[in-house]
């Protein structure tokens, strides 16, 4: 089951929970992914969705299951990876 009820909010909420849960900031995040600061600040001011490329940019910087994110289906991160990461 997913912390705080956060699968029942949107995709934007999720995001922000995501990098909030990794202890990752607006400014480490465009670091990290190369999402510009203002995609980040429209985000989370949920003035805009996130693009593809955003999506897939978390996805693959921070092993983020796209069920969990997309639609708010599962676990938040995907075991395999973020096994490894803390090992």
């Amino acid at each position: 089951m997913n912390e705080l009820g956060i699968a029942d909010q949107d995709i934007n909420r999720r995001i922000v929970y995501l990098l909030e849960y990794l202890g990752v900031s607006r400014y480490k995040c465009n670091q990290d992914t190369g999402i510009s600061e203002m995609v980040l600040y429209n985000i989370y001011s949920d003035k805009n969705k996130p693009s593809y490329d955003t999506i897939w940019r978390l996805m693959t910087t921070y092993n983020v299951n796209g069920d969990w994110l997309i639609k708010g289906i599962g676990e938040m991160l995907n075991k395999t990876q973020s096994s490894e990461k803390k090992g």
